[in-house]
């Protein structure tokens, strides 16, 4: 929480451990509780050998 109406922030880790090597999207989807409103944003990376 930022203390700022309407902005809240979110922080998290990722590790790809376990991957075989490729290109993948990373999806997160965050539900607002008082609506139930779904947001999805992504980001794609790549798992190198």
């Amino acid at each position: 929480m930022t203390g700022i109406a309407g902005l809240d922030k979110l922080l998290a880790t990722f590790s790809p451990a376990g991957l075989e090597a490729g290109r993948y999207t990373l999806l997160v989807d965050v539900t607002e509780p008082a609506t139930g409103a779904l947001n999805t944003n992504s980001i794609d990376f790549t798992v190198y050998n």
